[in-house]
């Protein structure tokens, strides 16, 4: 099982996007970048090896000014069992937030995940928004 995950900012501008009843608005102009505190790898679901499932995605994400994760949207189709995956690991992951101005700040990122089958053993990328 071989679970890449690399961490790249995106570099448009999107603001007024909500989430729950909590107004997000996203600064890619920022001082600071987001930084990585704590991003494990998703589970392979045993059924998902089982039933011979792999697959690609790539997912867009908020990281808030609290360094939560939210409105994490997947760009390409991925089976709904490793979606899940993702989706679980994704609500324990932690950053430093964007900073601008010495403010915390929301910002967007996009990581791409893989799930490979008959691999040795899960590995991630080292995150880092670009």
């Amino acid at each position: 099982m071989n679970i890449r995950i690399q961490i790249l900012a995106l570099t448009t501008l999107l603001a007024g996007c909500v989430t729950g009843s909590r107004e997000i608005s996203i600064v890619q102009d920022y001082d600071t970048p987001p930084k990585a505190l704590s991003t494990p790898a998703p589970k392979y679901p045993y059924e998902a090896i089982d039933d011979g499932l792999a697959g690609r995605s790539t997912l867009d994400f908020v990281v808030t000014r609290s360094g939560r994760v939210a409105e994490v949207a997947f760009i390409e189709p991925l089976d709904p069992m490793l979606k899940e995956a993702v989706l679980e690991v994704t609500r324990r992951w932690r950053f430093d937030p964007a900073m601008r101005n010495g403010v915390p700040v929301d910002s967007r990122l996009r990581t791409s995940v893989e799930f490979r089958q008959n691999s040795e053993k899960v590995q991630t990328g080292t995150p880092e928004p670009r």
